[in-house]
């Protein structure tokens, strides 16, 4: 089943391979250890015949020992095989990129060898020592308890042994020591991943102390096994053993011993100064290894008195994604079997426009079905599937405060590039369960009206049924026999299982790590997934590790689900990446080139949030090149904290709409803020851009250490202390509704940073978030207004060019839409609310006459 699955979305050469790879380590490490095992024991076994207490008719020989043991040591030797291969065929990912793995094109600079060699070669080669070592120690274990079975070996208060006894047992301990020299040796490599100095990797007492004495005791260890090799043939060596057991012993008794004295006397009363170039490897191989070498600096010189352009501003981001989504499930989830378990921020270009939008799939959760319709039938052959997108606007409101929905209601209504024509959903993030498709039982659509539209599957994803045969093995897979009897299915039934996207990306390339977050696009009528994939490894030397463990990432591929038939394609995004540049050379075809991207699948692509959350978090500290400036924590950053719900938490990046210093054009950015770790002024910040050609760049623009700029936190306590704001805060909380403060977004407009956040109310009786104000703090004024226009001309001034006609006409239509707002809410009695859209009608006037008074 889990080949047919493979096959059916093109991955069979993944499996096949891997299964390849698998049983090749598997069997060949079995075969090694059997025959060892059982070579060492029937020696062993053999060799009584020539004990010198050796007697033809002893106790030994009536128990028909040399018959029984035979097959019991094999059986042995098995499952003791199955266990050290399971071991190494777990190693599947380090042997592809052993053999496979190419130059990396950087040396280390201890010991000037290429970084294929850590990244590639090193892993592979300790676990292929440290089996070996297994294997010839359960040999060694083996031979031992055949010979005390056989009295070649006497336990007492002196051990006895029989010579041949002590010939094979030394030669296995000599063998056993040579592969610990091996081992040993190896270990030498991992100074360049020592935990314990002042950074992470090799510092002046490894460099200088635990690499000399880990290869010299390497060496004592192998001249010990050398002789204990040789001593079965050349009795002569035996005088040699106290000298290389003293040799041994002052090793082991240097390697305890050197590294301490050396950081203790040397290191230490000097450490800024002796450890400064180990701190620089540090310093550079980190940056490497999570590209922050590739981040490019500006300095940003807010002016005072600088009058930003407002006019590219009003269109920045408001919604917060995390109170839209319980807007979405409140206003679009149309019936509650379906969900919207996430909500995705992008852009698409609309009227000729790039908007910055939220988009959420509407999936099918059948946990949400009431119990009596949780039947076998509902769930695994009529509801199967979920119903279209939601996608709205990330900036401004309508009159009551929600968002403008730009596709909506089931069947899903939209135009140009965001109408849907193939809005079935049957690979998702809610898609756990099987279900079996074009078979007699038509399937639950959409809602209509009072009653259900209906269809049947026309694609070609999922396994196809076909036999009896493999309907039984359905039937065991999935443990119902329903399956098998079902008359609804026919052997042209195609069966879906493993519809999770995420767990679609993991299995179709088991060696990348994906994203947390897939975020659906809506492309050319179609629906599909795109997943973030990063190679990822914990052997790059000197890097500095992550709190996940590993110390190299790189975003290399983007898998693209289609949200209908499950077809999975693999784009390599960073061809660069010597990891990713493996595991397309042990997998030939299944990885597309970023040149077959199609260019608006590509105009959708996003620079990843967790990749950018863990660049941000090492750069606050890895900014600083200098080893001096480095080991003083002379400019530590901090990623800073904001308001959300009434408590202070880190703050996210956010993507917004946004022209960066020096460029002409808006372009989709992901952004976040730095302050420094003494104080919560604003240092510096960070974005990553996402559109064509310049996908990947990474920007950071710092401030003048001269210079004051108010950091979130610091703008959050300025809005508490504003009278009018706090004032307002508190009458909306008395009222029993509840303040929601959105995402504080840091944006920088010209050679100014300007500070905007929404604000939402939730009544207690109404769950229902809505939009109400929009706070905008630049340099000393903080103002609050309905909308960001507003909120933009009371902060900063009128700097906007007059708007044209569009403009005039969209607020007309919302002043008639006021209008009867307010006619309703009188019919109703609601004299509160009619007051409310009256003053917004007011509002909306006032700005027609500033509208018309910029064109005359």
């Amino acid at each position: 089943m889990d080949y047919l699955w493979y096959e059916s979305i093109g991955y069979e050469a993944v499996f096949t391979r891997v299964l390849l790879y698998r049983g090749l380590l598997f069997s060949g490490t079995i075969a090694v250890t059997v025959t060892t095992i059982t070579h060492h024991t029937r020696r062993a076994l053999r060799a009584r015949k020539h004990f010198r207490m050796y007697r033809a008719g002893s106790f030994i020989e009536r128990l028909n020992l040399p018959g029984r043991f035979d097959l019991t040591a094999s059986i042995a030797a098995v499952i003791l095989g199955v266990g050290v291969g399971g071991t190494i065929s777990a190693r599947v990912n380090e042997f592809l990129l052993f053999v496979y793995g190419g130059p990396w094109g950087v040396k280390d600079p201890l010991f000037g060898l290429d970084l294929s060699f850590f990244m590639f070669r090193l892993p592979f080669l300790q676990s292929v020592s440290s089996v070996l070592l297994s294997i010839i120690l359960l040999a060694s274990l083996g031979a031992m308890f055949v010979y005390v079975l056989t009295g070649a070996i006497l336990p007492g208060r002196s051990v006895w042994m029989e010579p041949v006894a002590v010939s094979h047992l030394s030669g296995l301990a000599g063998s056993f020591l040579m592969l610990l020299a091996v081992n040993l040796f190896l270990a030498g490599y991992r100074v360049l991943y020592s935990p314990g100095g002042v950074v992470f990797g090799a510092t002046y007492a490894d460099a200088r102390a635990v690499l000399p004495t880990l290869r010299l005791l390497s060496l004592a260890v192998a001249l010990f096994g050398v002789l204990l090799l040789l001593s079965p043939r050349f009795s002569g060596v035996k005088k040699f053993y106290r000298p290389a057991a003293l040799f041994l012993s002052l090793a082991v008794l240097a390697r305890l011993l050197y590294p301490e004295l050396v950081q203790r006397l040397y290191v230490a009363p000097d450490e800024a100064r002796v450890e400064i170039p180990y701190i620089q490897y540090h310093i550079d191989f980190t940056r490497s290894a999570y590209a922050l070498d590739r981040i490019r600096e500006y300095e940003f010189r807010p002016e005072q008195g600088h009058q930003p352009d407002i006019s590219s501003l009003e269109k920045v981001r408001l919604w917060d994604w995390r109170v839209l989504q319980d807007t979405f499930n409140q206003l679009q989830r149309i019936r509650p079997y379906y969900k919207f378990a996430d909500t995705d921020v992008d852009r698409y270009e609309i009227d000729g426009e790039k908007t910055l939008v939220f988009l959420s799939a509407r999936e099918l959760d059948t946990r949400r079905l009431d119990e009596s319709a949780r039947t076998w039938v509902n769930l695994a052959l009529k509801y199967t599937h979920g119903y279209g997108v939601v996608v709205a606007k990330g900036s401004g409101a309508t009159v009551e405060g929600l968002p403008q929905f730009l596709v909506k209601d089931v069947p899903p209504v939209g135009t140009g590039v965001l109408q849907v024509t193939r809005p079935e959903i049957y690979y998702g993030e809610l898609t756990d369960n099987y279900v079996i498709v074009m078979t007699r039982e038509k399937e639950f659509d959409y809602p209509f009206g009072e009653t259900n539209a209906l269809t049947v599957y026309q694609g070609k994803g999922g396994v196809p049924v076909g036999s009896i045969l493999r309907r039984s093995a359905l039937a065991m897979r999935f443990g119902t026999y329903k399956i098998l009897i079902s008359p609804a299915i026919t052997p042209d039934s195609r069966i879906m299982f493993r519809r999770n996207v995420r767990e679609m990306a993991e299995a179709a390339m088991p060696f990348i790590t994906f994203d947390n977050d897939p975020y659906v696009v809506l492309l050319d009528g179609r629906l599909v997934y795109v997943i973030d994939g990063y190679t990822t490894s914990s052997h790059f030397p000197y890097a500095q590790p992550s709190p996940a463990g590993f110390n190299y990432i790189r975003n290399s591929v983007k898998a693209v689900v289609d949200a209908y038939d499950g077809s999975v394609v693999m784009y390599v995004t960073d061809p660069s990446d010597p990891v990713m540049r493996a595991y397309a050379s042990a997998f030939p075809g299944i990885l597309k080139s970023s040149r077959d991207v199609p260019p608006a699948l590509e105009a959708h692509f996003r620079y990843p949030v967790d990749l950018f959350m863990t660049q941000a978090r090492m750069y606050v500290t890895y900014h600083m090149k200098d080893a001096s400036v480095f080991y003083n924590k002379e400019d530590v950053w901090a990623v800073p904290q904001e308001l959300y719900y009434g408590a202070a938490q880190e703050m996210e990046p956010y993507y917004v709409m946004l022209r960066l210093p020096g460029h002409s054009a808006e372009e989709f950015v992901l952004m976040l803020p730095f302050t420094t770790l003494a104080t919560p002024n604003m240092r510096a910040w960070l974005a990553a851009r996402s559109d064509p050609p310049s996908y990947g760049e990474m920007l950071v623009y710092r401030f003048p250490k001269d210079t004051n700029v108010f950091g979130p936190m610091q703008i959050e306590s300025r809005i508490d202390q504003d009278p009018e704001i706090s004032g307002s805060l508190t009458l909306w909380g008395q009222g029993g509704s509840r303040v929601i403060r959105g995402n504080l977004l840091v944006i920088p407009a010209g050679r100014s940073i300007l500070y905007i956040e929404p604000l939402f109310l939730q009544s207690s009786e109404n769950s229902l978030p809505e939009l109400k104000r929009v706070i905008v703090a630049f340099e000393d004024r903080v103002v609050m207004a309905p909308t960001l226009r507003e909120a933009l001309r009371k902060a900063v001034g009128d700097t906007a060019k007059p708007s044209d006609a569009t403009d005039i006409q969209a607020l007309v239509n919302q002043a008639a839409g006021v209008f009867q707002k307010a006619r309703e809410r009188i019919k109703e009695g609601d004299w509160a609310g009619y007051g409310e859209s009256m003053a917004e009608l007011e509002r909306i006037l006032q700005l027609l006459v500033t509208l018309h008074q910029g064109k005359e």
